[in-house]
């Protein structure tokens, strides 16, 4: 249970759900290294402030994945599908960055564009 809750401990900023947050938690569930209760519990221990308290209305008999939803509807991208798209379209690399760096940029802002279902 410590491990876990290790494992996921990471910052859930306001109106912005982590990308890394939300790895960490889907990489842990598929890993079967923990059961879904424990999950759960390093979820919540790893939600402070706000989000603890969003958290703590969805009550006691709640799934990860309805926990998971909850965070991503109440702190995830509210960008439209258009200013997505147009983001990512005039992405450009910025002088003195690496390729590394520059890859990362655009892929982060394509999967969101795709979790959108901006694109396909």
């Amino acid at each position: 249970m410590y491990n876990c809750r290790n494992t996921l401990k990471s910052n859930i900023r306001k109106r912005s759900l982590s990308h890394g947050f939300k790895y960490e938690v889907k990489a842990t569930v598929n890993s079967n290294m923990f059961n879904s209760e424990h999950v759960l519990l390093g979820v919540r221990r790893a939600a402070k402030g706000s989000a603890g308290d969003v958290l703590s209305r969805l009550g006691p008999n709640v799934t990860i994945e309805q926990v998971m939803q909850k965070l991503d509807s109440t702190y995830g991208s509210i960008e439209s599908r258009e200013s997505i798209m147009r983001k990512f379209y005039i992405r450009q690399q910025q002088t003195g960055e690496s390729v590394t760096a520059y890859a990362a940029r655009l892929e982060e802002r394509f999967q969101t564009a795709i979790h959108l279902k901006a694109m396909k």
